[in-house]
């Protein structure tokens, strides 16, 4: 089911083929951007921080505001797409809407 994605890549004289499937229910666009997303989450997370106005960041569960999980959202994904794909799938999945949560938290940040 799905498209069936090939790459080939040499290195020291050794050729690899990789082939990958996607599933109807994503595929490549969930991919588009993604860096670019976690990046600014971490750069906004940063900035928040220094001046300790980061959501959740004040109260005893910081690690449950959108702008956190969305910065470690990286990590997050490099862990599971070792372990466990179908969570690595689920936590991808989740990022577009976490984003909108973010901007939203964000935006709701007095004195930014």
């Amino acid at each position: 089911t799905g498209d069936k994605n090939n790459a080939i890549f040499s290195t020291s004289g050794l050729n690899f083929h990789l082939s990958f499937a996607f599933d109807d229910d994503g595929g490549p666009e969930l991919f588009s951007g993604l860096q670019g997303i976690i990046r600014n989450a971490n750069l906004a997370k940063s900035s928040l921080d220094l001046v300790r106005k980061s959501p959740g960041s004040q109260n005893k569960m910081p690690q449950t505001s959108a702008l956190a999980i969305l910065a470690g959202a990286g990590e997050a994904l490099s862990y599971l797409s070792g372990v466990d794909l179908k969570a690595f799938r689920a936590k991808l999945g989740s990022i577009p809407s976490l984003l909108d949560q973010a901007k939203s938290e964000v935006r709701g940040v007095e004195g930014v």
